[in-house]
């Protein structure tokens, strides 16, 4: 658990981090958001102490991190930036090994740690452990990114625009990457985007900052359907925000009894799939299926169409 309390950071007479309050629950992700200016890099920089608050308290596991000397501190805490950060003159084993190897784990301990890795994320260790950063495309070293920053097995993962400079495509499979991760090693993981369509898709909870000052803090179906203030709803957008609501649910949650023809739809589709589907194959029901492939129901556009209109309701 990750406790922020009070936190400002000044510099002169601006506070760029001005009395911020919230609790990161473990294992979960929290997407910090706004604006650019907004203060959500500088507040991240303060868990790990590469920028030290002016005031306020931020406790780990309920102990203060200015108990711990800074760089014993980021050893404990995994870092990934924007642009990766890889160093271009080691190998992509060394440099997922670094934290390992400064740590003094063995060697064999390390080996295996990065060979566990690179498989997790698709990557070859005979193939990609040798190579350089410059031999990689965008999306592997963002993948050689992620891996360097959870290689010394950190509780905290600290995320600073990580998948910024990656196209629509590679940063949709690294968002899913990044979300199967999570869930297999139960990191709590904190992120910072501009990108609110990023954070409802990721966050377990959202912050939303704007000029130093936390907004909002909330879990995204809160956020789409109460935005707290005027910011909050121009961030969130007004013309898509039920459809994004849609996709934070899935379509076992929206099954009724019946019967419809056609291709079913799984029960684990998110309910923006499901209407997708049926409006682009001008059905007005769908057959949901369960793994196994026995079918569970149906899905209506009716249905579908009065649970987007909640938000307005």
């Amino acid at each position: 658990m990750i406790e922020i309390e009070h936190i400002t950071k000044r510099y002169g007479d601006i506070a760029v981090v001005d009395d911020v309050s919230f609790v990161v629950e473990p294992h979960t992700v929290t997407v910090i958001v706004g604006t650019s200016g907004s203060g959500k890099t500088t507040l991240l920089r303060m868990i790990n102490r590469l920028v030290e608050p002016t005031s306020g308290t931020i406790r780990l596991d309920g102990e203060d991190n200015r108990s711990v000397p800074g760089h014993e501190l980021r050893r404990r805490i995994g870092y990934a930036i924007q642009g990766h950060g890889l160093f271009p003159h080691r190998t992509v084993a060394q440099n997922i090994a670094t934290v390992p190897v400064l740590l003094g784990w063995d060697e064999a301990r390390i080996d295996a740690r990065v060979d566990e890795l690179l498989t997790l994320y698709q990557l070859d260790p005979a193939q990609f452990g040798p190579r350089y950063p410059h031999e990689l495309s965008g999306g592997q070293q963002q993948r050689v990114g992620v891996a360097r920053a959870l290689a010394a097995e950190p509780n905290v993962l600290l995320m600073d625009e990580p998948f910024g400079a990656l196209d629509p495509v590679i940063r949709a499979k690294a968002q899913e990457d990044l979300l199967a991760i999570q869930k297999r090693f139960g990191t709590t993981i904190i992120l910072v985007t501009h990108d609110m369509e990023e954070a409802i898709h990721l966050g377990d909870r959202i912050a939303v900052m704007d000029e130093g000052k936390l907004i909002q803090y909330a879990a995204p179906a809160e956020i789409l359907a109460k935005p707290a203030t005027g910011f909050v709803e121009t961030l969130i957008g007004t013309g898509d925000r039920p459809f994004r609501l849609l996709s934070l649910e899935t379509v076992e949650d929206a099954i009724e009894p019946g019967k419809a023809t056609g291709n079913a739809i799984p029960a684990t589709a998110t309910q923006r799939d499901a209407l997708a589907e049926l409006l682009w194959s001008g059905r007005r029901a769908l057959p949901v299926a369960a793994g196994d492939g026995a079918i569970l129901g149906r899905v209506t556009i009716d249905a579908l169409v009065k649970r987007a209109a909640r938000p307005a309701a």
